[in-house]
Order: C-alpha cells, then sequence, then structure tokens
C-alpha cells in the first residue's frame, strides 16, 4: 500500500524548514545505501527506476560517497545505448510519439551487450554519448576498466533480466530509487505517479525540447511499461530510495502551469491539465533558490 505524505506550509519559513529536512533525510537515506555497497564491495552496481525518479543525480551523489571511502567507481547510462535515429534528419513531433523509449527493444542490446561483455572481461571498451536533441550517438569514449574497482549501471532498464543477465556471474547490488508515496500539500493531493509527470514535463521542455503536448502524449506508454517491466521486479530489488521532496509541488508551480496552458481545449490531453493545474494554482509558490544545488530535485528544474 502506497504511503501519503501530508503537509501543511501556513508559512514561507515552514516550506523552508520542509526543504531541510526532506534533503536531510534523502542524504542519510543515500549514505545508508552507500554503507551497503561499501560493506559488499560489488564488481557490478544497478541504480533503476521509473522516469523521473532522479537516478542520474543519484547515481553521481552514491558514486561520490564510494569514492570518499576509497573504491573507484565509474558511472555507466544505459540512456547512452539508445537506438540511433538512423533517417538522417531530425524526428518530428509526431514520430517522437510513436517511439518506445522505456522497454528492452529500445535499446541497442547487442552493443550494450558487447561493451559489457568487454568491459567486465578487463578489455578497453568504447562508450556511446547519446545526444537526444537529435536521437543520435554524438562521439564515443575509450573506458580502460583497469582504471577502475566498480562499475555502476544507471537507466530505466537497469533491472530488466535482459540487463542484469549481462553481468554473468560478476558480484553485483541493485538499488531501485521511486517516488514511492503520495503526497498532500495543504488539502491537495497529487500522486507519487503525477508527482513524476510534472517532473518529466519540466525537465523535458528545459532539456530535450518537448512540448507539453508530447510529455503528455508520450505518459500513458511510460505508464504502461512501468506496470509491465518494472513493479514486477522492483520488490526483489536490494536497495530502495524513495526521492519524494514534499516542498516540490511549490517550487515546479510556476513552471508547471506555464506548460500545462499550452494544452488548449481541443486537446485530448485538456482535461488531465487542467486537473493538475487547477491543484497547482492554490498551492503557496516556494522560490527555488531554497533548493540545495546538490538536490535530486535539481535534475527537473535544474541549476539557475
Amino acid at each position: 500500500m502506497i504511503k501519503t505524505v501530508l503537509y501543511s506550509f501556513d508559512s514561507e519559513r515552514s516550506r523552508q524548514i520542509a526543504v531541510t529536512r526532506a534533503e536531510s533525510n534523502f542524504r542519510s537515506a543515500l549514505n545508508r545505501t552507500a554503507r551497503r555497497i561499501e560493506a559488499y564491495r560489488p564488481r557490478v552496481i544497478t541504480l533503476s527506476g521509473p522516469s523521473c525518479s532522479g537516478k542520474t543525480t543519484t547515481a553521481d551523489t552514491i558514486i561520490t560517497r564510494l569514492t570518499e571511502g576509497g573504491m573507484r567507481v565509474r558511472q555507466i547510462s544505459i540512456d547512452d545505448f539508445y537506438r540511433e535515429n538512423t533517417t538522417g534528419r531530425n524526428y518530428t513531433d509526431e514520430e517522437k510519439k510513436k517511439q518506445d523509449w522505456e522497454t528492452f527493444a529500445s535499446i541497442d542490446g547487442e552493443y550494450l551487450s558487447a561493451f559489457i561483455s568487454g568491459l567486465l572481461g578487463g578489455e578497453k571498451v568504447e562508450r556511446p554519448i547519446y545526444d537526444f536533441s537529435v536521437n543520435r550517438r554524438i562521439s564515443f569514449e575509450t573506458i580502460d576498466p583497469g582504471d577502475y574497482d566498480v562499475f555502476l549501471f544507471e537507466g530505466i532498464q537497469a533491472l530488466y533480466p535482459e540487463v542484469t543477465a549481462m553481468f554473468g556471474k560478476n558480484r553485483f547490488k541493485s538499488v531501485f530509487i521511486s517516488v514511492a508515496s503520495d503526497l498532500n500539500v495543504n488539502g491537495i493531493p497529487f500522486t507519487g505517479r503525477e508527482l513524476r509527470f510534472l517532473r518529466r514535463l519540466v525537465r523535458d521542455y528545459r532539456t530535450r525540447g518537448a512540448s507539453a503536448e508530447l510529455t503528455f502524449s508520450m505518459w500513458d506508454r511510460v505508464v504502461d511499461n512501468e506496470v509491465r517491466n518494472i513493479e514486477p521486479y522492483s520488490p526483489a530489488v536490494d536497495m530502495h530510495l524513495n526521492s519524494m521532496m514534499p516542498y516540490e509541488p511549490c517550487v515546479i508551480r510556476d513552471e508547471a502551469l506555464s506548460l500545462l496552458s499550452m494544452i488548449g481545449k481541443d486537446s485530448e490531453w485538456y482535461p488531465k491539465a487542467r486537473s493538475l493545474a487547477e491543484r497547482l494554482e492554490p498551492l503557496p509558490e516556494l522560490d527555488n533558490g531554497y533548493v540545495p544545488e546538490d538536490s535530486v530535485f535539481r535534475e527537473f528544474i535544474g541549476k539557475d
């Protein structure tokens, strides 16, 4: 059963305290996770979770903690192994709507398998660097596995059996991050999935040039994949993290409202857009300057 976190923000001071408390709790959870990994000394760590859970920032933080403990860690994003757009031109929004970004089939499995086999076999390998703005690999980076004690594979697909099978008999620990709580702010409810949608709405507009219409059109497929390919495997993961921040609707409010207003009345997504907007509008604002620069929530609102 999903827990609902209740918060009441009656002053700016109460919102600032909520930021401090939430960030402190999440840092403590990350530290406990890092200590468990250190004790096990795996060759591979997987960090997975549904869309917009905060995987990238969490991977960076875990690596920092492990490095401070004397381990040499290398992060590898499975996003860099997405299949390329080979049309020679950028996708239109209509073409992007038809892309399946969540399933294992969206990954170049042959490339990833050969990469992992070489990496864990001690060979130098070429990691692709994928640019989502053009949906292509734009360069490659040589990795010498002898420089590292452990490799952290981060991405939605990191817990899929097709991926974990590639690690063979190498020792690995798995971490799963998600927005694992629903939230009620000043009597206004948001599900964990709605919070992740708002994160994605803002992030994808900022970093991937995605319109609000495009984000809405892709979300049902995202959720369907979570139900089919993520939820069945997440209970077996070794360690779980909850990245829900009680303050986040107040911080993301203005940007989200601006994007939601772009959904016209003739759009099939208008009822969902209005439902979110009507719940965001009464919330008190909270300047994003209160959010620490290293916060997991910065992954969605940016550093500015």
